[in-house]
Order: structure tokens, then C-alpha cells, then sequence
């Protein structure tokens, strides 16, 4: 933290001794009047890392808070913990915490340390940090107030924030950002027996673009030195930019005094990107120093990435910079997610193979995952064994700029499996004005805690629970039925802050479209329990068949949904030959080896098939035109019961198309 703060001390001695810039023989002042604070051609190498020193100072404490507030749960509390050189960290907090673990608006976390080394800082903590959410924080827009006035870091000398300030971190769609605000336009840094630093009229602007990886950060403020009657001014001209794990590559700052003496501090593109230009008004060759004497790291990375990379910009760079919060890798719940970032933005649809790898005798599980920007989220399933240790699989991932590279590494992930989530709906298929039943009631703690539940929408379908922290719930809509298939997310947590998440799929009855939908018994082979609804406007039947001899319509339902594709066929007939019509057609057997005198029928996909079947079909409409060469599934509301290999268990599955009759749900 404040990394060569210290190069002032040369600085504040030619100050003292009234040194301007260029001048050999200044007048002395008079005693009673403090020096300024200036500039000169022998110190500005020595003053350059003060341009960051403040602005990395501020986003370190950032990362730090921002970190603490996300990764709360009560097992935690009043415990010691072993920090990584063998000191020790406690952590209390008043007020409550969301189910993923995050703070809520109005609680106060204390954190204390003794001798330990906390990586945010690179440095050893001794005392209290105090965290306070604001009451205007949301999950995606956190409002802090971050004292550090009883916390020493442990630098040489060691440091104490004597100003509490303000924090804003923010997280859109596309973009995350970092505002620290002062509270009365000031913060002090004590460097003991050093003297205070104080910082006013700051301005930090610190941004990351999660669709790009791209990172801009801009910083102004005022530094006055407890001792000297002038002080300076640092303001970026251009804000610094890169990548995710890179040195900026454009940007600049400047140190200017009273009198104007000017420090300034450039980036390179690709050319010596590694090194930082300075530049200094009264000296004509430039000179310059690499990046990492400069700053620890901290521009180029995001609060919780544990980043494994860093690099020199290029255009064509590509690699995988971390985890965000890996410190939930061993603890996870189910239907957890872990964001994988990288250092460019991803190509959008990939097919990648991705699971979590057991041991000899834990079989492999297989990762939903979703692209988002230059981020790869990974869903972590149910199945997780307790107390089992998983690691990611090798993959191989392109950028959106056709790069490719492998993925390996040696993070340990480890499922949580105190809680069992699961959601039990009356319906998953509804249509407007309906309100479809959830519960939660085969969901169970497995060390018999008492559990509070929480409904949500992974989707932003504007879907509406009329009772979000019941263990039942309905669900509506208050504007019309969404086209967009809603995710439906259970979570629930005991009173240790064990969580667990189940993710159901709901599809909305849209009456008119083309549609396919089924209903299946646990156990029936075709549909293994599902409940399928599949509408579009357009193109419907992918494949479509008629036979004159025996009056057979065959059709074909193909469409790719969840980066799955499906495919379901549908063939029927009529006994005897007889023309098919509207009308109830029963003691249908598997076609196409039914009896001339029976009528046939079989419902089949994704590579399921019955071997016999039984079951009976109802024609509410139906119109075909063309041929036998050329034949046009015009016209058909159709809905049936089929039974597989003589079995009580069946599927229930209804097509239209081109109809105007209603499904019954």
C-alpha cells in the first residue's frame, strides 16, 4: 500500500531547504513561513510513484471492503482465522446477510486483526477495520462507509487512515465501478513519525468492462503535507485503459506544484508497454520505469479476482486471469455460480465440454455455463458429494477475435451439501391470468435447522412471487405472458448460513402459436418426467410425411433450446385405412406395425423409442395439401395418450399448428 510514498522524503528535504525547479541559488524564506512544496529536476524520478500512490491506495481499500462484504455467513463469527503468515483475523457484524452471503443494507461488520497479512494490501494488519452498508445499497449497487482510523498497516513506517469516506461500488450489465467520495473533502493518511498526508477535491473514476476485459481509471486530488504551506496537484489528463492482467497501454497523469513544474507519467501501446514514460517539464530527455515499480497491481485488476496473470499489452493477447471470489470454490451450493474471467471478450457461442472432475470413485458432474463478455459462468449442479474435493476440467476456449487457449488449473472446488434444495411446481407450463403453485417442501436441512426460503428469477421476464420468502409461493405476470422462457430460482439457508439452490425452467402458453407440448409420468420412458412446451411464429414441422395407402401423417419437430437440441416425431393413423379426420380415435397401437383394422401412433425423440406401445388420440382439426411427392401439414390440433412396452405410466403430448384451439393445461 502507498508503494514508495516515501520517495517524498527527498522532496520534502529540498522543499525545506526552499529548492525550486531549476533554480540553484533561491532566497531563503523567512523562518516564519513554510516552504512549498515543489518540483525540481533532481527529484522527479524519486516523486513519480506519488501520481499513484493515493489512487492505489483507495482501490486497495476498495478491493478490500468490497470483498468483506460479500463473503459473510454466520460460521464465521467471533472465530479466529489462520492468515497466511501465521496471523490471526476475527470477524463480527451486526445486522443480517442475503443468502448468497452479502451484507444487507444497515449491518456493520468489524473486522480485527493481529499481525496478519492480508493480500489486498501485501502487508501486515494490525487492529480494527469497520465496514457500514448504507441503507441505500442494493445487490447490484453497494453504498459503504469504511473507517479505518483504528487499523494499522504495517508499512515502514505503518500507515493509519485517519478520515473515514464513502464508497460506491456499482454493477450493471456490461460495467463495474468504483467511486470513493471523502466526507467533509477530506482524507488523511498518518504515516507515523512521518506526518500526515492530506488528500481534497478527489476524484477516483475506476470502471472494468466485463464485455471487453477493458479497464479505465481516472483519479484527481489535492495533496497538501502537514509542514508546508503549498502542496500538489495530480490529475489525469487521459485516463488510464488496458486489459484485465495487462499494463495500461494509454493514459497519463500529472504532478504539478505551485509554481507549475509539471510531472508527467505516460503509457506506451505495444511498444515498451511494460515501461511507464516520465516526463518532467524542466529536463529534456524523458526517462522511464516499469510498471510494477509504480503500482502493486491493483489498476489492473477487480475486487475478488485472484488473478494468476499478468502481462504487457498486445493486441492479440489472450488468456484466463482468474477467479472472482475464489474463496467460495470451497464451500460451494448447489446452483452456485463461478465466474472464470478473461483477459478479452469471448466469442459468444461456443460448444464447450466442461465438468467438475471427482476422484477414482466420484463420478465426473457436467457444468451448465453461460457467456457473458469476457466471462465464463459456471453453474454448479446438484450432486456435489460432501466433503469430496472436484477440480475444473481441462478446456479450450477462442476470443471473439478467433483466439484459442487451454484451460487448466489446480483450484480445488468443494461442494456444501448441509442443505438440499428442491422445487415442486403445480405446473411449469401456464398461461396468462393462471397462478401456477410453488413449494419448497421437499427442500431439508440435514442437520435438522430450521430453513428460511427465498424465490427469485434468474430471468428478467418481470415474473411477480406473491409470496418470495414462504416456503410456498404462486407466481404472475403484471403485463402480458413473456415470449422468453423464465428461470425460477429456490434458495434456502439454515441458520448457519448453509445454502442450497434448486433452478426450474417455466414455460409460458402463448394461444395461436405453433406449438408442441407434453407432460410425462415419472417413469415413462419417451418423456422421463419432463414437461416440454415448444412455441415459435414461424416454421414449425421439420420433416413431414404422408402416406395415401394407409392415410399416415408423419411429422418431425426439430429446434435447439439451452444449447440442446431436440428432436420429437409424431406418427399416426387411422384403422382400416379410413382418411384421417377430426375425431377420437382409441386402442391405437405403435405404428407402423399396428394391425390394418387398428389405428396407429407413435410419439418418440431424442433417440427414445418404444418398442410396443398402447394409447389413443384426438383430432380436433386437420387439413394437408399437395401429394403423396410433395405433401403440406396445413392444418392440425391433435392431442394424445401413449403408453410404452404395456406400462401404466404414460406421456400426455398435444401439436397445433396453424390452430386456433386451445391447449388444456
Amino acid at each position: 500500500m502507498l508503494k514508495n510514498v516515501f520517495a517524498l522524503t527527498m522532496l520534502l528535504t529540498l522543499s525545506a531547504c526552499g529548492g525550486g525547479s531549476g533554480d540553484s541559488t533561491p532566497t531563503a524564506p523567512p523562518v516564519s513561513k513554510q516552504p512549498d512544496l515543489l518540483l525540481t529536476a533532481e527529484n522527479y524520478q524519486d516523486v513519480t510513484p506519488i501520481a499513484f500512490a493515493f489512487q492505489e491506495a483507495l482501490l486497495q481499500l476498495s478491493h478490500y471492503s468490497y470483498g468483506r462484504i460479500r463473503n459473510l455467513s454466520e460460521t464465521d463469527r467471533k472465530q479466529d482465522i489462520v492468515c497466511s503468515n501465521g496471523g490471526i483475523r476475527s470477524i463480527d457484524w451486526t445486522g443480517a446477510i442475503s443468502a448468497s452471503g452479502q451484507a444487507t443494507p444497515g449491518a456493520v461488520i468489524t473486522e480485527t486483526f493481529k499481525d496478519c497479512l492480508v493480500t489486498e494490501f501485501d502487508e501486515v494488519l494490525n487492529g480494527a477495520a469497520v465496514i457500514s452498508v448504507k441503507a441505500e445499497s442494493t445487490a447490484t449497487n453497494v453504498k459503504l462507509q469504511l473507517n479505518f482510523h483504528g487499523l494499522e498497516i504495517s508499512s515502514s513506517p505503518a500507515i493509519v487512515v485517519v478520515d473515514p469516506f464513502e464508497l460506491t461500488i456499482t454493477e450493471s450489465a456490461d460495467l463495474y465501478s468504483i467511486k470513493p467520495v471523502l466526507i467533509n473533502n477530506k482524507l488523511r493518511f498518518n504515516f507515523k513519525g512521518e506526518g500526515v498526508y492530506s488528500l481534497s477535491n478527489t476524484v477516483l473514476n475506476h470502471q472494468l468492462n466485463i464485455k471487453t476485459a477493458l479497464y479505465t481509471s481516472s483519479f484527481q486530488t489535492d495533496l497538501t503535507v502537514d509542514g508546508f504551506q503549498s502542496g500538489l496537484k495530480i490529475a489525469s489528463s487521459t485516463a488510464f485503459s488496458g486489459y484485465v492482467g495487462e499494463y495500461p497501454h494509454e493514459g497519463a497523469i500529472s504532478i504539478t506544484d505551485i509554481k507549475n513544474n509539471k510531472l508527467e507519467v505516460k503509457a506506451n501501446y505495444v511498444e515498451n508497454s511494460y515501461l511507464a514514460n516520465i516526463i518532467f517539464s524542466g529536463v529534456s530527455n524523458p526517462a522511464s520505469t516499469h510498471w510494477t515499480s509504480l503500482i502493486e497491481g491493483v489498476l489492473w485488476s477487480w475486487p475478488g479476482l485472484n488473478s494468476h496473470y499478468f502481462s504487457e499489452f498486445r493486441a492479440d493477447n489472450f488468456a484466463f486471469s482468474g477467479f472472482y471470489q475464489p474463496e467460495k470454490l470451497s464451500r460451494l451450493n448447489a446452483n452456485d455460480s463461478v465466474i472464470l474471467q478473461f483477459s478479452r471478450e469471448l466469442a459468444p457461442s461456443q460448444d464447450l465440454n466442461l465438468f467438475l472432475e471427482g476422484n477414482w470413485t466420484t463420478p465426473n458432474i457436467p457444468l451448465e455455463y453461460q457467456i457473458k463478455g469476457s466471462q465464463l459462468i459456471l453453474f454448479i449442479p446438484e450432486g456435489m458429494e460432501y466433503d469430496e474435493e472436484y477440480r475444473l476440467s481441462y478446456f479450450e476456449i477462442t476470443s471473439a477475435k478467433g483466439y484459442s487457449i487451454a484451460v487448466a488449473n489446480w483450484d480445488k472446488f468443494k461442494g456444501n451439501n448441509a442443505v438440499k434444495a428442491e422445487i415442486t411446481a403445480s405446473t411449469t407450463v401456464f398461461a396468462k391470468d393462471q397462478y401456477p403453485q410453488l413449494s419448497a417442501e421437499k427442500s431439508e436441512s440435514r442437520t435438522g435447522l430450521a430453513l428460511i426460503y427465498h424465490w427469485s428469477e434468474v430471468t428478467t421476464t418481470g415474473l411477480v412471487f406473491s409470496s418470495p420468502n414462504n416456503k410456498e409461493t404462486s407466481f404472475y405476470y403484471t403485463g402480458s405472458t413473456p415470449k422468453e422462457k423464465p428461470l425460477v430460482k429456490l434458495t434456502v439457508t439454515d441458520s448457519k448460513g448453509n445454502s442450497a439452490s434448486d433452478i426450474l425452467q417455466l414455460s409460458p402458453y402463448t394461444q395461436g402459436l405453433n406449438t408442441l407440448y407434453f407432460t410425462s409420468d415419472d417413469g415413462d420412458y419417451i418423456g422421463a418426467g419432463q414437461t416440454v412446451l415448444h412455441q415459435t411464429e414461424g416454421s414449425f414441422v421439420s420433416y413431414f410425411s404422408m402416406f395415401n395407402q394407409w392415410n399416415a401423417v408423419r411429422a418431425s419437430v426439430e429446434y435447439s433450446e439451452n444449447n440442446q437440441n431436440y428432436n420429437w416425431s409424431l406418427s399416426f393413423s387411422a384403422a382400416n385405412g379410413i382418411p384421417l379426420a377430426a375425431g377420437h380415435y382409441t386402442g391405437a397401437s405403435r405404428y407402423p406395425f399396428q394391425p390394418f383394422n387398428t389405428a396407429g401412433l407413435d410419439f418418440s425423440g431424442n433417440g427414445r423409442g418404444c418398442n410396443t406401445s398402447r394409447g389413443e388420440f384426438t383430432i380436433h382439426e386437420i387439413a394437408y395439401s399437395g401429394d403423396e411427392n410433395s405433401p403440406q401439414l396445413d392444418v392440425l390440433a391433435m392431442d394424445l395418450v401413449q403408453h410404452c412396452e404395456g406400462g401404466s405410466t404414460k406421456i400426455k403430448a398435444s401439436i397445433r399448428i396453424n390452430s386456433s384451439v386451445a391447449l388444456v393445461l
